[in-house]
């Protein structure tokens, strides 16, 4: 990871759970390409890392490419955590589920290559999953009531 972000010249900016947020003086972050985010806003961002945020719907209204890091796959999916399916399958998610940190240093090298733009399927799947604002109102509705 270090690598990759020094190639390229990024920083990371690691954001915890709210719920871990009042622990942020216990990070000892010693590389000088990782940061704890401070106000971060979406629209500033290159990639998008997560394992099942709901953040990640801002990401996909931007388009921008999401990686899900998630190394305790077979974890969550046997039912040891609190859930063990998403609402939305990863096979219909915005980006590639990395199950360890190769295959994401790889996914986000693929990404860099690519201009920081997500492939067509993740591309295509982020504009059509939001209606369009123009008579949401209305048109969530008869998606509610008519299906």
């Amino acid at each position: 990871l270090s690598a990759f972000l020094s190639k390229y010249n990024l920083t990371l900016d690691f954001k915890p759970h709210p719920m871990f947020e009042k622990y942020s003086e216990m990070f000892d972050l010693r590389n000088p390409h990782v940061k704890l985010a401070e106000n971060a806003k979406a629209e500033e961002y290159l990639i998008f890392i997560t394992d099942f945020s709901s953040y990640v719907f801002d990401f996909a209204y931007l388009s921008i490419p999401v990686v899900y890091f998630f190394p305790d796959y077979e974890d969550f999916i046997g039912g040891k955590y609190q859930y063990r399916k998403l609402d939305l399958p990863f096979e219909k998610a915005f980006g590639k589920l990395c199950k360890n940190s190769g295959d994401t240093i790889s996914e986000l090298e693929h990404i860099a290559k690519n201009n920081f733009l997500p492939e067509n399927n993740c591309k295509n799947r982020m504009e059509n999953f939001f209606l369009p604002l123009d008579g949401c109102c209305e048109r969530l509705y008869q998606y509610c009531f008519n299906n």
